[in-house]
């Protein structure tokens, strides 16, 4: 029989190589696919009035005097989704070690007495229905996600577009927007008094109202009535 003898220093080397090994399968990001039961979850948060979410997840918001939020999905993605508030916004996303959800039907439900902001990043879409009293709102859209603003009214409107996202808001009221394009993203509103819009690429803004324009195109882009 043959032995093999390994320096004590070769050991250690061996031993922090396999320890290594195990702390980067640890953390190594997985995928998921959405099966299994469909359950709805209901949160306790701090107050907000701004969304963030990140991923493959649909966010309904409504206004109303109570806050209220309940998340619904197959169970398995809903026990990697998290929430958090800080400073008065709501962040949704997996968890950081999921690479890739297939199947995502999540979908959050809020209720809000006022929403200022809505962001995502990522695949998802996003609806917000029948505010009004607003100031502000300001909206983002980093990827192919969409947004879409229903029977809603206030006074600016701030949008932003990387990627080739789109923000429908012609069922909005605003009287001044002020508009960014970057790439081949697509936004709609209606605008009253002021219009200012960027364009950089492809994308494309269509709008509704006799608003005074301040348009700069670098690229293809247009800016066209509805």
């Amino acid at each position: 029989m043959n032995f093999v003898i390994i320096s004590k220093r070769h050991l250690v080397s061996y031993l922090l190589i396999l320890s290594l090994s195990a702390i980067f399968s640890s953390c190594e990001k997985i995928s998921i696919y959405g099966q299994g039961n469909t359950i709805t979850v209901q949160k306790n948060l701090p107050s907000f009035d701004a969304v963030e979410t990140f991923g493959d997840i649909r966010v309904r918001i409504v206004q109303g005097n109570q806050e209220d939020i309940s998340i619904t999905g197959f169970e398995n993605l809903l026990a990697v989704t998290e929430t958090e508030v800080k400073n008065g916004l709501l962040r949704i996303k997996f968890s950081d070690n999921i690479r890739n959800v297939i199947n995502s039907n999540v979908v959050v439900n809020i209720i809000l007495p006022n929403i200022k902001a809505g962001t995502m990043h990522g695949n998802g879409d996003m609806q917000i229905s029948n505010f009004t009293g607003g100031d502000s709102l300001s909206l983002k859209v980093n990827g192919n996600a969409d947004i879409t603003v229903r029977s809603s009214v206030y006074d600016l409107a701030l949008m932003d577009v990387n990627g080739n996202g789109k923000i429908n808001c012609r069922d909005l009221q605003t009287l001044n927007a002020s508009l960014v394009i970057h790439g081949n993203g697509d936004i709609a509103l209606q605008c009253s008094d002021n219009l200012k819009a960027r364009i950089y690429g492809n994308g494309i803004v269509r709008y509704s109202g006799n608003p005074v324009l301040d348009v700069q195109i670098s690229g293809n882009g247009h800016v066209l009535r509805l």
